[in-house]
């Protein structure tokens, strides 16, 4: 995500606390070669890890973390939206997958108009499946199978790290007019009633 993390990072922490003798990370969003490259470009500063405090923070919520997620959650609908409008009998999957990395990477460079150390250029992929057997299978991902009326399709969109926080969904499409067959309509179903019954506790 950053071009050059070390310089990047060290120029703003220079800025906003040029005397900072302590400087807290999260050691889940950064490498080990970025943490050495940071140590060397900081090696006046004690850096340590303050994981389990942002994690608290998240767990907390409050103004700023909740319009993050809607951000994220936002990103995700779009490449909901770019993919399932290109679901038509007779196309490959990995057009549809594609459609949808698009509508991603352009809503997210709106979050990131002005920034110029982050890419919104996304890093993940669109699990996708059509199909009696792709559908069905865990992570599949879009391929060059030919989609055919009166299928199932099942696409996850995992979205682009955006803010350092990710959103995803899984959505179940048919393809074309025609009807699922009866089977897999069952399954579809009994999908849908789970999720249904699972909100409802939620939202309790």
């Amino acid at each position: 995500m950053y071009r050059s993390f070390g310089d990047d990072l060290t120029s703003y922490i220079q800025k906003v606390a040029p005397k900072a003798a302590t400087i807290s990370l999260d050691s889940n969003t950064v490498t080990a070669a970025n943490l050495e490259l940071l140590k060397n470009k900081l090696a006046s500063a004690d850096i340590v890890d303050a994981s389990a405090c942002i994690s608290q923070v998240h767990r907390d919520g409050d103004a700023a973390q909740t319009g993050i997620l809607r951000s994220c959650a936002d990103v995700a609908a779009h490449k909901f939206k770019g993919a399932r409008g290109a679901i038509a009998p007779g196309v490959p999957e990995w057009k549809v997958a594609l459609r949808g990395y698009t509508a991603a990477v352009e809503r997210a460079s709106k979050y990131l108009e002005g920034d110029e150390n982050h890419s919104p250029l996304v890093s993940s992929f669109t699990v996708f499946g059509s199909g009696r057997i792709r559908s069905a299978h865990a992570h599949s991902v879009a391929s060059n199978r030919i989609m055919r009326d009166g299928e199932l399709v099942q696409i996850c969109c995992c979205t682009p790290t955006l803010f350092g926080h990710d959103m995803c969904f899984d959505r179940s499409i048919a393809v074309g007019p025609k009807e699922l067959p009866e089977d897999v309509l069952k399954v579809v179903n009994a999908a849908h009633e789970a999720s249904t019954a699972a909100w409802k506790v939620v939202r309790a």
